[in-house]
């Protein structure tokens, strides 16, 4: 009997050693936690699975946070910067083992190595379960609290391209502005952002103003300084999304940088992106995508800008030349060899614009300029052109200013100052676009709904307008027009307002072509639908067809997607 007390006591000790060694150590907050071991019915895994899951530093960290109703989101941090966050839907599959995401246009597989009520492990990374855990004060705030997140120290990829350089989080997008802001171009080389970016959260009210006076923001420094600091490579966003943009171009006007967007200064291709929940505070050259667009020419070799497939819901308060998506666009005809074609296109701007000291102001650009070293002169005669085609507004303009070069529900103004002849010239071209988008300004000021002013050259007709509609009230003032406030050598057919935006087609110009006022009830029906749909057709490839919106008017079939 004695000698089986004994094995009983010895059992007993060998098992409390064992159960002290397989505890985990204290964590960061000197609790300890038992790491339970799997527990073995499924219902029991998938109830565990449930609540908040960090893994990581106290700086840099994930975040997962799986819901009972199959919904999950992702969160990842980096130098107390959130740089992503994600949601997704979830299976889990208890047999396999394996946690399946979908959303945000893929499909992750996850593997379970240990779930309990305290310890996940996935792919293996351990992850602590944090219920207390927060994401930022949803109120408002920067990265940093007002100051400038990290930047990041390479990229991914090799940049050309089949095998692009990497943009997946702000910390690359800030190293891309770094990079070009001291001198390199990017010329030739290739860009893909893989994620969605937050540079600030909630920049925006809903009524589409400043959250705050600001100061909570990180500044975004723009890409591109000035024309000897510009990009010209290729950045494809893939219809992610950069939100929260804050730029007080004031400041950045006091220390000698005059053009405010995402980019300040472009020259290549920019594609495929959403800014959302953006804020500019502008003096001049203002625009979501860039302040201004302009060739350059590095090496004998031309470099021109490119703007296709973007949307942006951003808000803009600007002194001069602003654009919903780009400020100031050139063709600079210092080259007079160019025959390269610009193009801003499938653009939709759904924000709100705010200009009051002169200068211009339009839905998709603000000043549009085929020129040799000035606006006017001299007139170098050259076969560049520039497009604007498939193009929406839907985001008002408001103008509190008594003059300037023009105000226009697509296009501030326009102006062609090259020489052309019979045989060539440069050309301007407003095409299969719309604009929704109401314009107020004082009583003084002249608005077209579709062009504000337009200066062609005075020999030829080199500016072109067709297949447009304009749904937006301008002013019944003499100085507007539902088409154009004010032409000069510009050809505009087979253009369509609704006669409550104007009564007339143009303001204090003359008429180059055939111009149609329409009823709601004309321009909703399916014969209208027809006749933008078959000129669309007969402007040729590259022209998106027409459908009907949510409020039963025709609009560019893809805006039905945002």
């Amino acid at each position: 009997m004695k000698r089986i007390i004994k094995q009983l006591s010895a059992a007993a000790m060998m098992l409390a050693m064992m159960l002290t060694l397989t505890a985990c150590p204290p964590d960061d907050n000197n609790n300890t936690i038992i790491d339970e071991p799997t527990t073995s019915t499924p219902s029991e895994m998938k109830r565990n699975l449930i609540g908040t899951w960090k893994s990581g530093s106290s700086s840099n960290y994930d975040v997962y946070i799986f819901s009972s109703d199959g919904s999950v989101k992702f969160y990842q941090y980096a130098g107390s910067s959130q740089i992503q966050e994600k949601d997704y839907t979830y299976t889990f599959d208890t047999s396999s083992m394996v946690i399946k995401l979908t959303g945000n246009g893929e499909t992750k597989n996850l593997k379970v190595t240990n779930v309990t009520s305290t310890t996940l492990i996935l792919d293996g990374t351990t992850f602590l379960k944090d219920n207390n855990w927060q994401p930022e004060d949803p109120s408002g705030g920067g990265s940093q609290n007002g100051e400038r997140g990290p930047v990041a120290k390479s990229f991914k990829g090799s940049g050309t391209e089949s095998d692009p350089y990497i943009i997946s989080n702000a910390p690359e997008l800030r190293k891309l502005a770094d990079d070009v802001n001291s001198g390199m171009t990017y010329r030739d080389e290739f860009f893909k952002i893989t994620a969605d970016i937050k540079i600030n959260k909630n920049v925006l009210n809903a009524d589409g103003s400043l959250n705050g006076d600001g100061s909570n923001f990180e500044q975004w420094i723009p890409i591109g300084i000035d024309e000897n600091h510009t990009f010209c490579g290729t950045l494809d966003g893939g219809m992610h999304k950069i939100s929260g943009l804050y730029i007080d171009g004031m400041l950045l006007y006091e220390q000698g940088i005059n053009a405010s967007g995402l980019f300040g200064r472009l020259s290549g291709t920019v594609k495929n992106l959403i800014i959302n929940d953006s804020y500019i505070n502008g003096r001049y050259n203002n625009g979501s995508i860039a302040g201004e667009a302009l060739t350059v020419k590095i090496n004998d070799i031309i470099y021109y800008p490119m703007i296709q497939n973007i949307i942006s819901y951003t808000t803009i308060v600007a002194k001069s030349w602003t654009g919903g998506i780009v400020g100031y666009f050139t063709l600079n005809h210092k080259f007079p060899d160019n025959d390269q074609i610009c193009e801003i296109s499938n653009c939709l701007f759904k924000g709100l614009l705010i200009s009051d000291i002169g200068g211009t102001a339009g839905g998709i650009a603000g000043r549009v300029i085929i020129t040799g070293n000035n606006s006017f002169a001299p007139k170098l005669k050259s076969n560049g052109n520039i497009i604007i085609r498939n193009c929406v507004n839907y985001g008002d303009i408001i103008f509190n200013s008594h003059g300037g070069f023009g105000i226009g529900g697509l296009i501030g103004s326009v102006v062609n100052g090259c020489y052309g002849d019979d045989t060539g010239g440069s050309r301007f071209y407003i095409r299969n676009c719309a604009n929704f988008g109401n314009i107020s300004f004082t009583e003084t000021a002249g608005s077209g709904g579709l062009l504000g002013k337009s200066f062609g050259n005075k020999d030829r007709n080199w500016i072109y307008i067709s297949n447009c509609v304009n749904y937006g009230i301008t002013s019944n003032n003499v100085n507007s027009g539902a088409i154009i406030a004010s032409m000069d050598d510009t050809d505009a057919y087979n253009n369509y307002y609704l006669e409550t935006s104007c009564p007339r087609a143009f303001g204090y110009s003359g008429n180059s072509g055939t111009n149609y006022s329409m009823t709601a009830k004309q321009m909703k029906a399916q014969s209208f639908l027809n006749t933008l749909n078959s000129n669309a057709a007969a402007l040729g490839d590259g022209y998106e067809q027409w459908g009907f919106g949510a409020d039963g008017f025709p609009t560019l079939e893809y805006i039905n997607n945002y």
